[in-house]
């Protein structure tokens, strides 16, 4: 979603719901009624300066991988899972 427009909240995604309070980049993602975990939604962009600050540096590109069968055998949704919702960096610690 980078450079969409925020979304009207909750935001269902294909693993749960996003419950937020109206920030687009921090709330809760519900999975069930028992399991909500916080979720913090970064750019590419912005992992890569968190990781500075921390002494890492970006080692190749991001990999968006796709939803798997097993994935979504375990997890069934009716939401779109052709984009995936995940993305992959690689750091490396500066010399």
């Amino acid at each position: 979603m980078i450079g969409a427009a925020a979304p009207e909240y909750p935001v269902v995604s294909a693993t749960g719901i996003f419950i937020s309070n109206g920030d687009p980049k921090n709330g809760l993602l519900q999975f069930d009624s028992d399991l909500t975990v916080p979720i913090y939604i970064r750019s590419e962009i912005e992992y890569n300066e968190i990781a500075q600050h921390c002494g890492l540096e970006a080692r190749g590109t991001a990999r968006f991988p796709p939803f798997t069968a097993q994935f979504l055998a375990k997890y069934p949704t009716d939401i779109p899972t052709q984009h995936s919702e995940y993305m992959i960096l690689t750091y490396q610690k500066m010399s």
